[in-house]
């Protein structure tokens, strides 16, 4: 019996080899595939980590591009409020500047206008003393008049003639002395410009 059934084992297999290679093959490509399933498990799972941290890098990104739109709100309002701010001290820089330009423009005239009556008086007071040099002492008695007015009217007894030189004299010496405090109070206008 016992080689008869080995003989008959033998016999079955040797007919159903074929098919034990084809069950072994099935077998191969079904590990095969669970291992495949397991790999591809792992990817899909690393796939929906990569979309978490994709998502979340997503929303940071639009918290970003949030915060970003709201800086440029903000320097745009501020850019207008120094373009506001420089504007207005502009004009009022040239406003001032138009008023420093006039007053300097008038104190020069003024400076040229004394300095004409200056020269004028220098050149009225040296004809007058051309024309009489005799009279040069007239200085001094006029100053003691304007000193003491009551000794002014105890001389009205001079002539009219030396009083009114006198008078002149009194009038010259009082645009000269008005003259050079005004150009004492305007001093350099001419340095200005």
């Amino acid at each position: 019996m016992s080689p008869s059934l080995s003989e008959a084992l033998l016999a079955a297999l040797l007919s159903s080899w074929p098919s034990l290679l084809l069950d072994g093959l099935l077998l191969f490509l079904l590990l095969c595939a669970v291992l495949y399933a397991v790999r591809l498990s792992r990817a899909v799972s690393a796939i929906h980590r990569g979309k978490a941290e994709l998502a979340w890098l997503f929303a940071r990104f639009a918290e970003n591009i949030a915060r970003a739109e709201k800086l440029l709100t903000e320097l745009k309002r501020s850019a207008l409020e120094s373009q506001e701010g420089y504007l207005r001290r502009k004009e009022e820089t040239d406003s001032l500047k138009g008023d420093l330009d006039y007053l300097i423009e008038k104190g020069n005239r003024l400076a040229d206008q004394l300095e004409e009556s200056i020269g004028m008086a220098k050149e009225t007071a040296s004809a007058a003393k051309r024309k009489h040099p005799r009279h040069e002492n007239i200085t001094p008695r006029l100053e003691t008049r304007r000193a003491n007015p009551a000794s002014a009217k105890l001389s009205s007894g001079e002539n009219s003639r030396e009083s009114s030189r006198e008078s002149l004299k009194e009038t010259l010496g009082r645009n000269t002395t008005s003259a050079t405090e005004a150009s004492v109070g305007i001093p350099n206008l001419h340095n200005l410009r």
